[in-house]
């Protein structure tokens, strides 16, 4: 069950991907800073919700998290 509720990451993490690949796509400078601005108020957000899931499933929330990524793999 913890694992449904954390799929919204992944759609984050397409957001951020689909913003940067048409960034690059466009060759936008302006768009590649838009892009890289957005990246602070996407971690508060999965903070945010790392911890409603922490808060809603407890024990089993950190033992999920604990060898699963947030965002990027290997990275955060």
């Amino acid at each position: 069950m913890v694992s449904a509720a954390s799929s919204v990451t992944p759609a984050i993490f397409g957001l951020f991907i689909n913003s940067l690949r048409w960034s690059l796509a466009f060759r936008s400078g302006v768009g590649l800073i838009l892009t890289l601005l957005f990246v602070p108020p996407l971690i508060c957000r999965i903070n945010a919700e790392e911890d409603l899931l922490r808060a809603h499933f407890g024990y089993e929330h950190i033992a999920y998290s604990s060898h699963t990524w947030r965002l990027v793999p290997g990275i955060y």
